[in-house]
C-alpha cells in the first residue's frame, strides 16, 4: 500500500497469494510522471487484485496522464470481495496487459464485477478476464464512496464466460 508523496516508485516481479488486497495505493499526488508502476505482477486467491482510491489530480490533468500505472500481470481466482478491480475517488490510472482466470473452484467461477467503482480518467488496454461475472463494469456508488462522477474510461476488456450484463450502474 503507497500512500501520499510517492514518486518514481517502481513495484516489480512481485506475487501475492492469499490477501484482501493484492496491489493497492491511495493518496497519491500527481507528479509529472509516472508516481507509481507496479509490473510484472502476479496474483492468487486475492480478494480484490488491483485496487486504486483516492487519488488526487490538479485542475487541466488528462486522460494521458498516468499517475498510477499497473501492468504485464496475472491473476487467478480474484474478484470474490469487490471485483478484480476496484476503484474509489481515483483518477488517472493505466492497467495495461494482464489477464485474470477465475476457475470453477472460486465461487463457482463467478464473481460480481470485474472493474468496480467510481473513477475518472482511466485507460484499461488489452486486459482478459477468464470466468462468469455480473458485469464487466460495475459503476454503482460504493458505500462510503462519495459521489465522484464515474467518467473518461477507456477499456479495451475480452471476456470469456458468462455475464448478466455489461455495464451496472443501479
Amino acid at each position: 500500500n503507497f500512500e501520499s508523496d510517492v514518486d518514481n516508485c517502481l513495484v516489480d516481479g512481485t506475487t501475492v497469494i492469499n490477501c484482501t488486497y493484492g496491489f493497492f495505493s491511495q493518496g497519491v499526488t500527481i507528479s509529472a510522471g509516472t508516481a507509481i508502476k507496479f509490473t510484472n505482477f502476479h496474483g492468487e486467491n486475492c480478494d480484490t487484485l488491483i485496487s486504486a482510491y483516492q487519488l488526487y489530480f490538479p485542475v487541466g490533468t488528462t486522460p494521458l496522464t498516468q499517475n498510477i500505472l499497473f501492468s504485464n500481470f496475472t491473476g487467478k481466482n480474484c474478484g470474490l470481495l469487490d471485483g478484480a478491480i476496484k476503484f474509489e475517488r481515483a483518477t488517472n490510472i493505466g492497467i495495461f496487459n494482464g489477464s485474470i482466470t477465475n476457475d470453477t473452484s472460486y465461487n463457482s467461477g463467478n464473481i460480481d464485477a470485474f472493474i468496480i467503482g467510481h473513477a475518472n480518467h482511466i485507460n484499461i488496454k488489452n486486459v482478459e478476464l477468464y470466468g462468469s461475472c455480473t458485469s464487466i463494469l460495475n459503476a454503482t456508488p460504493i458505500a462510503g464512496g462519495g459521489a465522484d462522477a464515474l467518467s473518461g474510461f477507456d477499456i479495451d476488456v475480452t471476456h470469456v464466460g458468462t455475464v448478466d450484463s455489461y455495464i451496472d450502474s443501479t
